[in-house]
């Protein structure tokens, strides 16, 4: 079956949540055809698939909700020796602060 024969049915809840996390109802209707299917609370169905959780009613066919879940970052080991190189350098730094001619900021966006 292609995804072009699926019917989903979309909520206005369900409509404004897709629309707020950018995802395309074409990957909703890939999440039913391919993803796993889990049991939900009430008789909804959860489909997971290639990080996009869908929530539908009992027949499959109308859209509760749906997000993208949050990518699993995994620690990396820092070398000894690029500790202590990290280590001089902010003590220079804040030994003296014009030696700094350039920022980074990073923002880490975790609204799903």
């Amino acid at each position: 079956m292609s995804t072009s024969l699926c019917t989903l049915l979309s909520t206005v809840h369900g409509r404004d949540r897709r629309a707020s996390r950018h995802i395309a109802k074409k990957d909703l209707m890939a999440a039913v055809k391919n993803g796993r299917r889990e049991k939900a609370m009430y008789g909804r169905w959860k489909y997971t698939f290639q990080n996009i959780v869908y929530i539908t009613d009992s027949s499959s066919r109308i859209e509760i909700t749906s997000w993208v879940q949050p990518i699993e970052i995994h620690p990396v080991p820092v070398r000894s020796e690029d500790h202590e190189l990290h280590e001089q350098a902010a003590y220079a730094r804040r030994s003296d602060p014009s030696t700094c001619t350039s920022h980074i900021v990073f923002v880490v966006d975790q609204s799903g």
